[in-house]
């Protein structure tokens, strides 16, 4: 499945359940304007450390907060580890 396949079908429903109302918007804002636009089309299992790296390194170079550039690898995180426990 790729990326942008998995948040939509599978992520945004079940994190408005698990998730505080504002956890969730504020993923959502960090999917929508990051990393979605990265991913969308990657295959879930082959997204690598490279790839998240160099966005990441996009992110700073253009001159994003750091708070925002910490938020996406959060946001990363939490997206890929539901994809685990989903199989």
């Amino acid at each position: 499945m790729v990326f942008g396949d998995f948040v939509r079908t599978e992520w945004r429903p079940k994190a408005e359940l698990a998730l505080r109302k504002s956890t969730v918007k504020y993923y959502n804002s960090q999917l929508d304007k990051r990393l979605i636009p990265a991913f969308a089309s990657r295959s879930l299992c082959n997204l690598d450390r490279m790839q998240v790296e160099g966005l990441l390194s996009n992110l700073k170079q253009n001159g994003h907060a750091i708070a925002t550039i910490r938020g996406v690898p959060a946001t990363l995180s939490t997206v890929l580890q539901a994809a685990v426990e989903r199989g």
